[in-house]
């Protein structure tokens, strides 16, 4: 049996704990990990709005309608140099151009999808500098955001992929979990966030009457195995908000409802280097604390303007 650290941190009436799944992580390193995280909430709900953009919600992923778009996507003419050059760079460092489905148009119940690259969303991200491959190129110091303007892009150009966040809600709701997200991870990277991931482009789409729903809810599952050794019968998905976040990607935001409580998800994964690798840390804590940590703690922007709807959806007032 696996001795998994944890730490139990005050919120107001209530308690947030943390649980190291990283075994190299010692009980004294949680607690001040965790301490050090509290007090550095920047949130502003207000601000946030203008970028993070709820568009409905969906109680079962076989409610989206999805149309593909033969034609793959390319990134704009004006940032192909940027585009080619980052691709040598990531190749070389052993990187792969995964294929991604990348939302074409607007985000809602129906959707389209063109076939994308993972290259091209590293090569359409806001906040990149093009000039620090191709300096001869572009100018010194300017971001892909800023350049946009210039060229007269608009944000429904950029590879903006569809992706899951995993609003995770274990020992049947009674908790809500985060966890911090490892470095070097493609997005929201070393900071707290909620588990997530990015259902891959798949040649089947193209078959006529295929269907999305099914594909990814297997591709949950699948995730669900991997990250939190959870099989089929342990967890259910309770539905998803549809998010359109300008700043990064659209995505689901699924509430996953777990029969095991996040101690006992922490003791599965306990040392497994997969899970490691992309969250060290899981916090949990009882939903009615959701407020309370948002304004204390400092999430990922586009994860606390959910948290904060799933508060106010589910726990606000009730």
């Amino acid at each position: 049996m696996t001795s998994v650290v944890s730490y139990n941190h005050p919120l107001e009436e209530h308690i947030l704990s943390a649980f190291a799944v990283d075994p190299n992580i010692t009980e004294e390193e949680l607690a001040g990990f965790v301490k050090a995280r509290d007090g550095t909430s920047k949130l502003d709900l207000a601000n946030l709005a203008k970028d993070v953009l709820p568009k409905g919600r969906v109680e079962s992923l076989r409610e989206m309608t999805v149309d593909v778009l033969d034609e793959s996507y390319k990134v704009p003419e004006q940032l192909r140099a940027y585009r080619e050059a980052l691709e040598e760079k990531l190749s070389a460092q052993g990187k792969f151009n995964g294929p991604v489905a990348v939302l074409d148009g607007e985000l809602g119940r129906n959707i389209r999808l063109r076939r994308g690259g993972y290259f091209d969303f590293m090569a359409t991200k806001l906040e990149v500098v093009p000039a620090t491959l191709v300096p001869d190129r572009y100018p010194s110091g300017v971001s892909i955001e800023q350049l946009m303007k210039e060229y007269g892009i608009v944000n429904e150009q950029r590879a903006r992929f569809i992706g899951f966040a995993f609003l995770m809600l274990p020992q049947n709701r009674q908790e809500f979990q985060l966890v911090q997200r490892a470095k070097g991870m493609g997005i929201a990277a070393d900071c707290i966030s909620s588990s997530g991931s990015t259902p891959p482009f798949n040649d089947d789409f193209f078959i006529g009457g295929f269907n999305f729903g099914e594909y990814w809810e297997n591709h949950v599952a699948q995730e669900m195995e991997e990250e939190y050794k959870l099989g089929k019968g342990e967890f259910r998905i309770d539905g998803a908000y549809i998010i359109d976040d300008k700043k990064t990607v659209p995505h689901l935001a699924l509430e996953i409802q777990t029969t095991p409580s996040t101690a006992a998800l922490a003791e599965r994964i306990y040392g497994d280097k997969s899970a490691i690798s992309e969250h060290p840390v899981l916090y949990s804590m009882p939903p009615k604390a959701i407020g309370t940590f948002l304004r204390r703690f400092d999430v990922w922007p586009s994860v606390a303007f959910i948290s904060d709807l799933f508060y106010r959806d589910n726990v606000k007032d009730n």
